[in-house]
């Protein structure tokens, strides 16, 4: 599985607790919440950042992120995307195209599909869509037998993901908004605590 941790650095973790000391819970409130704030965050980052460089629905790319939440018996998230799950073509704007132009009927219609917005749509000759039974997804005939099929696939979650070119910064965005959101809710629970808002 490709993964982002979501955690605080045990230097921040050293900060925070002197500053909430003197507040009962302070530590894992304000841990938990920002973690989890920023775990939300990240998804939704890498779920656009997906989307802007490969040719697949918010939908269908939401779902296969998958994302752990901090409790208080574990201050940490996890953002996971499936390595070995390769998506089927049907995800990637999958068409039947016919054989058209001279010699047409000695050409093989197939499937044509768009994975990466760069660069043109490409085509997979012979394969067909399959109908509700097969759940729409792309096969192609193994020979000339009609009942050994292979469904097409593109690439997997994560692939998609470092195909975004956005992992390093992800890490580095989710860093620095993790310790943002850390700050914010410290700063809640001192005020709260010392009387200066309700």
């Amino acid at each position: 599985m490709g993964a982002i941790n979501v955690a605080v650095d045990a230097r921040k973790l050293d900060e925070i607790t002197r500053m909430l000391a003197d507040i009962k819970g302070g530590v894992p409130k304000a841990l938990v919440g920002a973690v989890n704030d920023t775990a939300r965050n990240t998804v939704t980052q890498i779920s656009k950042a997906i989307r802007e460089r490969v040719n697949i629905k918010k939908k269908d790319i939401d779902n296969k992120i998958r994302r752990t939440t901090a409790t208080p018996s574990r201050m940490h998230a996890r953002i996971t995307l499936s390595e070995t799950q390769r998506l089927g073509l049907k995800y990637f704007g999958a068409k039947k195209y016919d054989a058209k132009g001279k010699g047409a009927k000695k050409q093989i219609g197939g499937v044509s599909y768009q994975i990466d917005r760069r660069t043109g749509r490409k085509r997979a000759p012979g394969a067909f869509i399959g109908g509700q039974r097969l759940g729409g997804q792309v096969f192609k005939r193994l020979g000339k037998s009609r009942k050994g099929i292979i469904k097409l696939q593109g690439i997997s979650p994560w692939g998609a993901f470092v195909m975004s070119g956005m992992r390093k910064k992800t890490h580095a965005e989710a860093t620095a908004l993790l310790e943002k959101n850390l700050d914010r809710r410290v700063n809640f629970l001192i005020l709260k605590h010392s009387g200066a808002i309700k």
